[in-house]
This record gives C-alpha cells, sequence and structure tokens, in this order.
C-alpha cells in the first residue's frame, strides 16, 4: 500500500503536471503563431510564379525555398521548422551560469545572423535536453562514436530540410503510438505545427474562408515514469496490467553504417528510439504512456504583402487590407 501511494503520487506530481503545463504553453503557442502569421506581410493569393495558390503548410515546410522573401520572413520572424533541434554542447560542458535560454539565443544570432523566432521561443519551455550519437565507419568498421547534446522538441528525430549549422541537419516530426499493434507506431505523421485541412488552404484571400490563418500545434506527451498498456475490453480475460505492458519491438534496435545519421535510438527515455519512447520496467523495454495534446488557433488575415516576382523580389510591404464580403472589392 505504501509503494502503490508513493507510486501514484509521484506520477500525478511529476506526469499529471508535465501534461497540464505542456497544454496550456501549446495553446499559448498556437495562439501566438495564428496571430503572428495573420500579420504577417505574405502575398494575399498566390506565390511569386503567379500561378500556385499561397498556403499556409507551404510557409511552415521545413523545405520551403528560403529565396522566397515571405519563406526567408518566415524563418526569421514566426516559425523555423529547422529550429526544433539546437547544439548545446558547449553549454552542458561548460559548468558556465549563463542560463540555457540566453545561450541559445545568442547561438542562433551569432550562425545564422537573426534572433530566433517568436513562435520557437515560445516552444522552448516544451524542449528538453537529450544526448544523441553518431558512428563514424571506415572500411565497415565503427571507428568512433562521437556524441553531442541537444535541445529538442518531443517526437522523433528526422532529417531536416538543411544543416543550418545548428541543428546538425536534425528536425522533429510528431508520431503517435498504436495501442492495438504491439507497440508498432501509427503510419499517421504530424509536423510540429501545421495547417488545419480543408479542401482548399483557406490562407489565400481568394478561398471560400476569405483569407483565413487556420493552424495546428502538437505536442506529444509521452511519460517518464508511466508504461503504457493496451486498452482493455470489458469482460475479456486479460493478463494484469502489473506485468503487460506494451513492449518496444524488437525490430528497432539496429545498426545505421551512415558516417552523418545522428540518432538516439539505443538511449532510454520517454522520446528516444523511433520516437515512440523506450523505457525499463518490470524486466522488459516497454513503451511511455502517451497522450498526443493539440491546440488550434483561427485568425483573420490582417497585413498582405506585394505580390513579388522571381526576377525582382524586392522588399516586403506590408498593405493592410480590410476584410469585406465575398464578392465585394477591399481597399
Amino acid at each position: 500500500m505504501v509503494a502503490l501511494f508513493l507510486y501514484l503520487f509521484f506520477a500525478c506530481v511529476i506526469e499529471f503536471g508535465r501534461l497540464f503545463f505542456g497544454a496550456n504553453a501549446v495553446q499559448g503557442v498556437a495562439d501566438l503563431a495564428a496571430r503572428e502569421f495573420s500579420r504577417a506581410p505574405l502575398p494575399p493569393a498566390y506565390l511569386e510564379d503567379g500561378e500556385t495558390p499561397v498556403s499556409l503548410a507551404y510557409y511552415l515546410g521545413q523545405t520551403a525555398n528560403s529565396s522566397d522573401p515571405g519563406v526567408a520572413y518566415v524563418q526569421q520572424n514566426i516559425y523555423d521548422p529547422n529550429l526544433l533541434v539546437i547544439d548545446v554542447t558547449d553549454w552542458v560542458g561548460s559548468g558556465s551560469q549563463e542560463r540555457l535560454y540566453d545561450f541559445v539565443l545568442a547561438k542562433v544570432q551569432s550562425q545564422l545572423g537573426h534572433t530566433m523566432p517568436a513562435v520557437n521561443m515560445a516552444l522552448m519551455p516544451l524542449m528538453f535536453v537529450d544526448p544523441i550519437e553518431r558512428r563514424v565507419h571506415h572500411h565497415g568498421e565503427p571507428v568512433k562514436t562521437i556524441e553531442r547534446m541537444v535541445l529538442r522538441y518531443p517526437g522523433r528525430l528526422v532529417p531536416a530540410g538543411h544543416d543550418n549549422g545548428v541543428n546538425h541537419g536534425l528536425t522533429v516530426e510528431v508520431v503517435t503510438l498504436n495501442p492495438d499493434d504491439g507497440g508498432e507506431l501509427s503510419s499517421a505523421i504530424s509536423q510540429v505545427i501545421e495547417e488545419i485541412p480543408y479542401t482548399t488552404s483557406p490562407f489565400a484571400v481568394t478561398s471560400p474562408q476569405a483569407g483565413l490563418v487556420a493552424l495546428r500545434v502538437n505536442y506529444p506527451f509521452q511519460a517518464a515514469t508511466m508504461a503504457a498498456y493496451p486498452p482493455t475490453t470489458p469482460g475479456a480475460d486479460k493478463v494484469p496490467h502489473v506485468i503487460d505492458p506494451i513492449t518496444v519491438p524488437g525490430q528497432h534496435h539496429h545498426e545505421h553504417h551512415g558516417h552523418d545519421h545522428w540518432h538516439n535510438e539505443e538511449a532510454i527515455g520517454p522520446y528516444t528510439g523511433d520516437g515512440g519512447g523506450q523505457l525499463y520496467a518490470v524486466g522488459q523495454t516497454v513503451r511511455p504512456f502517451q497522450r498526443l495534446i493539440t491546440a488550434q488557433a483561427l485568425y483573420r488575415r490582417e497585413i498582405f504583402g506585394a505580390a513579388t516576382t522571381t526576377s525582382n523580389p524586392g522588399p516586403l510591404q506590408p498593405q493592410p487590407v480590410g476584410i469585406t464580403p465575398a464578392g465585394s472589392s477591399g481597399s
């Protein structure tokens, strides 16, 4: 009874605290992101080719055309998906009294030449320090293992659109556990921030929604002290939960032979391995308890940028436009 009380006490304090904090923070991030995009000087209807309808998904993508002045504006001021992983090895090993927040902001400024985007800064309280490693091979034989410490958002580490000097070519995507499939991950993959799907993107003023920022932020909460269990069916003959958690499929433990592949597949933690996490419990490697927290926000676009062309993009010029009923003209 004492052991049960202590377990429940610590699990409630630690995990429920993280859960509620994360849910509150994610809602604030969604509101901030939607507000910033609504006031960003981006084209009202079409991209610079004059044919492709503008969409929020385009500006949120990891591989968006950085030569597009709109993409550059977004990634420098609002949100950059390539800044969800940031190397902090020098801070961890320095013993400095400098705050991690200040270290990260200074690193981004020195490497990229601009401040941390507003939404990325808002995501920092949800990020954590995690080890990654890369095995260097010569003629098929491992020569050495390079280890680094990164500050990253929860989720699965995947290759980024590019190596910007601070992310080791890594970013994060959100994966969820399929509890009915023996510990396998669901095939559904989400981005940290993504446009809410409509038939056509509501971001363009030519859409039925006439220029609407509709986005959601995904936060995969995975517990550090609680294991995941399969759902029970009333009346079914089930093994007691204490010895029947969802285990990690063995095929996910494998070697990587690439010279530049950073990973944390062999580490133990709530977000390691294939992104679904792996913990030690009752003599097994198990999946952590997981819930996907999603926050959404809708804002009407308030500012539009002048349309640009590839030959002469020019500076972005904010142009406030009044919202008028469909079918009428605005000024």
